[in-house]
């Protein structure tokens, strides 16, 4: 070619050749493209640099600005006997020496049950206050930890996209729908944003770090943990597996190669852990809790998976909205997981290795947390399962937009994620943005936690701390917890079997079992093991307390009822039996009851919802539907 025709074209090569060229003959004193190549190259990189800047600000402001409107200092409100008792019933216990696992069941996870309880006691007072400032994360949140783990979903969006439109995407559905405020999140949510970043870096100890995050969530709420690391390592193991190994036999040291790290850093938490179980001698309680936690209890009140289904009372419109819910909520993000699966296996589809690992990465992890509705499926455990959701919307838009290009085809693939999202923001009423700006609680909210348009009161009630109930809930429990610890003394024990947790707290008496809840221990067995517990004991508790409706069930545990307390007296809808003689069990042998598995569930017919837990899916849409106004 002419060497005059070639210095004509010079012009027309792209800005990073002009960049690269403009580099390479740095200080040479020759440059091909002249000096005007090298402005160009200088004015470039100086954009790219404000703009990288102006995005970091953004989602900085994205992140922060959420976590402030997610957090709520009010503090008042009624009791929830149940989930605040879980993290309370056993602090007294804890601060004087009982260890977790082998004195106290732990239903969740170490830190959310045991450490935040403690550490929010020793820093704001032994009061339910305490508490409430610290973090409360069920049916309603407020305090200091439950934001964090919003903030710590945003920064996995951010580390998985590196968009601010995705990332204000993620915001958007978690802000304005369905979705549980939990700091349970916090530690499992960091753990995929190291692996998110490992994904974009290459670098190992983002693995490293990864895998000693996802540690301290199983530490922090079990169930978390192990959706992590099941999601991570299974992501780990396909994406080495189903790389391009330069010779054969690889395969298997490009899977070490991504796995090993992970787990090291995992073991960084975990075996330090194990090792003062075994010095403090609960290793075996350890894995005991665990076992129990995961595969033997059964829940005394199983729901069935929602299904759609024609109310005749209801009208056509509120039919269709209910079944459309069900149907999106329940079906449709499921699918939309496996569908991120399936893509991520497609070879002919042009999409980049990243993007393929990302998808395939959120669409494990939201399989993973989706085991949290199967079990128990419920809006409030599907308002803790959303957030793999969120992430699944950021990185699918970003993977696939480029992919379709035709526009009908790209309006039809947003149809179904838009409609779960109208569907999200319907039933969480707006979410925290319906909470906080707009003044609205949640529809789905039970009853007897509602604040609004009801009259608050202070309470006379020990360990209350500042905090104003509703006069009812306020009348029942002075009463109720004034008889016990006037007809008790400090040194004796009480058993509550109406899952009203918190009254150990509050009345300052302890279990005579590691199970706190009657509801742990939804079968024969684990009642049993409950019986003998207690019978081990010098003493018996002083008193069992129980719903007015409830009747002793046909097990060891209603046996032991049955044979050593009598009817005292009634307080509202809580009944007092008192034993007669705590020593009486020590002249009687010992026998266990054999019950049939099919017969084992208690008899309760006072409604569930003294005891906080949910009506059932569709019950809770239908009374949804009508509180609209």
């Amino acid at each position: 070619m002419n060497p005059d025709v070639r210095h004509h074209r010079s012009p027309t090569l792209s800005p990073d050749d002009l960049c690269a060229s403009s580099e390479e003959n740095c200080g040479t004193g020759v440059s091909p493209v002249g000096s005007q190549a090298g402005r160009l190259c200088h004015s470039l990189a100086a954009a790219k640099g404000r703009d990288r800047k102006r995005s970091t600000i953004v989602l900085s402001l994205i992140v922060i600005g959420c976590t402030l409107l997610a957090y709520d200092s009010n503090v008042d409100g009624n009791l929830d006997l149940y989930h605040e008792g879980e993290r309370l019933a056993h602090v007294d216990a804890v601060s004087d020496g009982a260890l977790p696992y082998r004195d106290i069941y732990v239903p969740h996870g170490l830190g959310e049950d045991i450490i935040k309880p403690a550490l929010a006691c020793r820093w704001f007072g032994t009061s339910v206050e305490a508490l409430r400032r610290m973090g409360q994360n069920s049916y309603r949140y407020r305090g200091l930890l439950p934001p964090l783990g919003l903030a710590a979903i945003l920064l996995a969006a951010v580390a998985l996209t590196r968009s601010v439109t995705s990332c204000a995407l993620v915001a958007a559905v978690l802000v304005t729908g369905l979705y549980e405020v939990t700091d349970r999140h916090i530690f499992g949510f960091l753990a995929m944003a190291a692996v998110a970043v490992h994904i974009r870096t290459a670098k190992t100890r983002w693995l490293w770090l990864g895998g000693l995050l996802a540690g301290l969530a199983c530490l922090y709420s079990l169930d978390v943990g192990l959706y992590v690391v099941a999601a991570a390592g299974a992501w780990a193991v396909i994406r080495g597996w189903n790389s391009r190994p330069r010779r054969a036999g690889s395969r298997a040291f490009t899977v070490g190669r991504t796995v090993l790290p992970f787990l090291g850093g995992l073991a960084v938490v975990v075996l330090p852990f194990v090792v003062w179980c075994a010095a403090q001698g609960i290793l075996d309680d350890l894995v005991r809790n665990i076992h129990t936690q995961i595969f033997q209890r059964e829940e005394l009140y199983p729901s069935s998976y929602p299904a759609p289904a024609w109310n005749e009372v209801a009208s056509f419109f509120d039919n269709l909205r209910v079944n459309a819910a069900l149907l999106l909520l329940f079906y449709a993000i499921p699918l939309m997981y496996v569908a991120a699966i399936v893509l991520s296996f497609m070879p002919r589809l042009r999409i980049k290795d990243g993007h393929r690992s990302r998808l395939l990465l959120v669409g494990l992890l939201g399989l993973c947390f989706w085991s949290t509705v199967l079990g128990r499926p419920g809006f409030w455990h599907l308002a803790f399962a959303i957030p793999p959701f969120a992430l699944l919307l950021a990185v699918g838009v970003r993977t696939l937009k480029p992919l379709i290009r035709r526009r009908g085809a790209r309006t039809a693939a947003l149809v179904l994620p838009c409609l779960t999202i109208l569907a999200l923001a319907w039933v969480g009423q707006g979410g925290i943005f319906g909470k906080t700006v707009l003044h609205q609680e949640s529809r789905i909210l039970p009853e007897q936690l509602r604040r609004a348009g009801y009259p608050l009161v202070a309470s006379s009630l020990p360990r209350l701390g500042n905090v104003r109930l509703r006069p009812e809930q306020a009348a029942y429990l002075e009463r109720l917890v004034g008889y016990i610890q006037e007809h008790t003394s400090p040194d004796d024990t009480i058993l509550d079997l109406s899952d009203q947790g918190l009254l150990y707290f509050l009345c300052s008496r302890r279990s005579p079992t590691r199970f706190h809840y009657v509801s742990y221990c939804g079968t024969a067995a684990l009642r049993q093991e409950m019986a003998d517990e207690i019978l081990s004991r010098d003493r018996l508790p002083m008193y069992v307390i129980r719903f007015t409706a409830d009747r002793p069930t046909p097990d060891a545990l209603g046996e032991f009822v049955t044979t050593y307390y009598t009817h005292e007296i009634d307080i509202a809808y809580a009944t007092l039996l008192r034993c007669v003689n705590p020593t009486a069990h020590r002249k009687r042998p010992s026998k266990k009851a054999t019950v049939s598995r099919t017969t084992d569930r208690p008899e309760r017919t006072i409604m569930r919802h003294r005891l906080g837990s949910d009506p059932s899916t569709r019950e809770a849409l239908v009374l949804a539907t009508k509180r609209q106004p």
